[in-house]
Parts: C-alpha cells; sequence; structure tokens
C-alpha cells in the first residue's frame, strides 16, 4: 500500500530553515541532513503504524 505524505505547514517551516541553518555551515552538513530527512521520511512511508514505546519509571 502506497501513501502520499504533506508536511504540516509549521514542519514545513522547521525543515526550510534547519536548512538554511545547515546550509549555512557547509555543503556536507546540509547534505547529511537531508539524507536524513530521506530516510526518516521513507521509514514512516514503509512502517506509518509504527510506534515506539516509551517506558517511564
Amino acid at each position: 500500500m502506497d501513501f502520499d505524505y504533506k508536511f504540516l505547514p509549521t514542519a514545513e517551516r522547521d525543515i526550510e530553515e534547519a536548512t538554511d541553518y545547515y546550509a549555512n555551515i557547509s555543503f556536507k552538513v546540509l547534505k547529511s541532513f537531508n539524507k536524513q530527512i530521506d530516510v526518516s521520511i521513507s521509514n514512516i512511508l514503509r512502517n506509518p503504524y509504527f510506534q515506539k514505546k516509551v517506558q517511564t519509571g
């Protein structure tokens, strides 16, 4: 089953701000950030119902 995705406007702005920030540091850092975004999106699309359980105490 294929899923389409759309970022919330706040998330989209956050990604744009982070992209600008990392671009000012270096191209290598920006490239790494973009790769992590792509991997994260791929993981979510591959298994959209996965939830990490947080243990307290």
